[in-house]
């Protein structure tokens, strides 16, 4: 943040800026400084990276979970501008090798998702999943927050069936000037699931 500020300070147009992006093959982080509302042209375009080179993968190759958050309050200095983090995992599941119609969250799950879902997430994405087996499109269902005026939107796929989407939800949510807080989060049945 203090390099941040430092070249803000020696630049003309004194705009504060982060972008780091850190890739291996197992896990990646990028972090950018962005306006809500905003898609532009000369941004890092780290959704798009994260489609390409860890989402969009054929049923069969490697899976990832990405974690999304995007901070609530604006940066310092900074009338406009927010922080948006991106976090990506190589997928470890309970079951790599499931049945073809197995829908069990304790089954399919990723073991971080397990170890950090609530009871009530762990029962949405259940929910799901069951539906998700089943389709050939996908399954999208909205819940209530409880005690907030929040919704979530929960989106599940098979693996391959979507290719971009992760994108092309980033942009609509952006567009809408909505705080991203989710995760695409792959199971071992190749189903994903957007939150």
């Amino acid at each position: 943040m203090y390099a941040a500020k430092v070249a803000a300070y020696a630049r003309d147009d004194k705009r504060l800026e982060i972008r780091l992006d850190k890739e291996e093959a197992d896990h990646a982080v990028y972090i950018d400084t962005s306006r809500p509302g905003l898609s532009t042209e000369e941004g890092p375009k780290y959704e798009q990276r994260i489609d390409k080179k860890y989402l969009n993968n054929p049923k069969g190759s490697s899976t990832y979970r990405v974690e999304t958050f995007r901070s609530s309050s604006k940066l310092p200095g900074d009338t406009d501008q927010q922080l948006r983090c991106y976090f990506v995992y190589q997928a470890d599941f309970a079951n790599p090798n499931p049945k073809p119609n197995e829908t069990r969250l304790e089954v399919l799950g990723e073991k971080r998702f397990l170890q950090k879902a609530t009871a009530n997430t762990k029962e949405i994405y259940q929910e799901i999943l069951t539906a998700a087996v089943s389709r050939t499109g996908p399954v999208i269902e909205s819940f209530e927050i409880e005690g907030t005026r929040e919704k979530r939107l929960v989106i599940a796929y098979k693996q391959g069936s979507a290719l971009g989407f992760f994108n092309a939800l980033s942009d609509l949510v952006r567009t809408m000037r909505e705080v991203e807080s989710g995760s695409p989060t792959n199971f071992s049945a190749s189903i994903t699931t957007t939150a």
